[in-house]
């Protein structure tokens, strides 16, 4: 099957919001990143898509960076964030995203985002044929690489977190554009890992995203992995980040 996805459409908003065509081609896949400049952080509105709660308290709407009261509830930019699909452990995974940012000072991470249906569709035979497979995803293989950049309000909901965020999933997934490789290096563990890091995260299939205020990026969650390099703390980079039905 071919791979048709395109991989990132850039727009300005129109009458202030998108509309409902370009929405739905994120959701089914056919855009894999929208990118879309001088938005508002109102993104119920315009998506028209509705926001789902995201981490164990329910929220709507997660802080990524820039928060000097270290207790809150927010995700740290001073550490990397490896490759991911957001709540790749989860078995309900977020379809589509949405990344807002509020400030990018001088010296912010930038946020590559990677095509793993073109990786997928660009693979060898051998490779395509033994990724089908399921395989484990757990929050707990992020916490064996590196430190997970995230403040928990207390220490058993770090462990409940820990308990419950496991889930079983196909290493290759297909819709009506095509396969993709379902494969998160933060948190799937499977066979032939190395080979799909060689091959899934060449240059060729990244897109980097150099941060301007008001930019709101919404993507295919379930297509696209993304990874986040490390700001500063000093940097008051500043997101929010959304899930959307």
């Amino acid at each position: 099957m071919q791979n048709t996805m395109k991989f990132k459409k850039e727009i300005a908003l129109t009458e202030g919001h998108l509309s409902a065509a370009l929405c739905k081609k994120v959701r089914n896949g056919d855009i894999g990143v929208l990118i879309i400049r001088e938005a508002n952080e109102d993104i119920e509105s315009i998506s028209k898509l509705k926001l789902l709660p995201q981490d164990l308290y329910g929220s709507k709407v997660i802080p990524v960076g820039g928060d000097d009261n270290t207790k809150s509830t927010h995700v740290w930019h001073e550490t990397e964030m490896l490759w991911h699909n957001d709540r790749a452990y989860s078995s309900d995974c977020h379809p589509v995203v949405g990344l807002y940012c509020q400030s990018a000072p001088k010296g912010s991470a930038t946020t590559r985002f990677c095509d793993m249906q073109a990786a997928w569709f660009d693979a060898p035979q051998e490779l395509k044929d033994k990724s089908n497979i399921n395989c484990l995803n757990t929050v707990d293989k992020y916490f064996v690489q590196a430190e997970y950049p995230h403040t928990f309000k207390e220490d058993r909901a770090e462990k409940i977190y820990r308990r419950r965020a496991k889930a079983e999933h196909p290493l290759t997934m297909k819709d009506s554009t095509g396969a993709w490789f379902f494969f998160s290096p933060a948190y799937t563990w499977c066979d032939h890992e190395d080979e799909l890091m060689e091959h899934c995260f060449q240059e060729k299939y990244i897109y980097e995203h150099h941060w301007n205020e008001n930019d709101l990026l919404v993507y295919n969650n379930l297509k696209v992995v993304h990874a986040r390099g490390k700001t500063p703390t000093e940097i008051k980079r500043r997101h929010l980040r959304y899930a959307l039905s």
